[in-house]
């Protein structure tokens, strides 16, 4: 006689996954967690190079339209660099944030009895404003794209006309 690999173990007042599926559960947030461990790395890294690019700067001023900043020799491509840092390191902030909750919610299955159905769907929710947010933060991502390409395509068509 087979048994199937993951098998229920005995219902307290509802259904309760058996030792098995606990397991993958607990696997899951462990790697979950492992994830938001990248992403506050990528945080944090993301934040030293702001400052050290900060902490570089001396006083030549460039001018943008109406918008004077402050850079040092490498020139207003650091600007560009520190602002994309910063942007990273927020949206790493984000997608750790949520992941965060996610992995907390799938450990709750595996570590509570009785509740195994409510806290699958609570993670289950979980996990889709992760990807939710991933999704909007891939579509900001598109839209800083493009907007840096219309840029450089407007400042190399002004370098040439001169």
């Amino acid at each position: 006689m087979m048994h199937p690999p993951f098998s229920p173990g005995p219902p307290a007042g509802g259904y309760e996954f058996g030792e098995a599926e606990n397991q993958v559960f607990r696997e899951l947030a462990q790697r979950m967690r492992w994830t938001i461990l990248a992403q506050v790395s990528s945080l944090v890294a993301g934040a030293i190079a702001v400052l050290v690019t900060v902490l570089r700067m001396n006083a030549t001023t460039v001018q943008v339209g109406a918008v004077s900043m402050q850079v040092d020799g490498v020139g207003a491509a650091a600007v560009g660099g520190l602002g994309a840092l910063l942007i990273s390191a927020i949206f790493s902030g984000f997608v750790a944030y949520f992941l965060g909750g996610s992995a907390a919610a799938f450990a709750r299955v595996a570590n509570t009895r009785g509740e195994d159905v409510p806290n699958l769907i609570a993670a289950l929710a979980a996990q889709r404003s992760y990807f939710g947010v991933l999704k909007w933060l891939a579509i900001l991502g598109c839209v800083f794209g493009a907007f840096a390409c219309v840029l450089g395509i407007l400042a190399a068509a002004a370098s040439l006309s001169r």
